[in-house]
């Protein structure tokens, strides 16, 4: 119990440590030393969580209840379970799906016209290098 509370109160606070450290430069514009205020609030929120860490680990101790040798080998449903289970609730139909070959993505129609489209674009990059030439040869004449 206690690893598993430790485990979801961790990714918790570094999720807290990266929004923490994404908006520490508004400390500067209110003129504050934003190391000395990174320090500050990581501190403050490391405790907290030892806190509410110890009180949930405590909590659950209060109310756990002793399991049956028949309930040991029943799968735990959890939150993250119940989530997977709704988040793929289509896994029938992606199993059931047509098969997809090699030649279904690859390009094979329009080459021509993919190639008349690069070369105009490179006729076009010609002549743009071509006019900043020549402006840079008119401002040299001009000195």
């Amino acid at each position: 119990m206690y690893l598993q509370t430790l485990d979801n109160y961790w990714m918790q606070h570094l999720e807290n440590m990266g929004h923490l450290r994404e908006g520490i430069h508004w400390m500067g514009v209110g003129q504050r030393d934003p190391l000395v205020e990174y320090r500050t609030q990581s501190q403050r929120l490391f405790e907290e969580m030892q806190l509410s860490m110890r009180h949930d680990v405590v909590q659950m101790l209060f109310h756990a209840r002793p399991v049956t040798p028949d309930q040991i080998n029943k799968p735990v449903e959890t939150e993250l379970t119940r989530a997977a289970r709704g988040s793929v609730d289509n896994a029938d139909q992606i199993v059931d799906a047509e098969e997809f070959h090699e030649e279904d993505f690859s390009v094979t129609t329009g080459s021509q016209e993919q190639e008349a489209q690069a070369q105009a674009n490179k006729k076009r990059k010609k002549n743009r290098k071509k006019e900043r030439q020549n402006k840079k040869k008119g401002k040299k004449r001009r000195k």
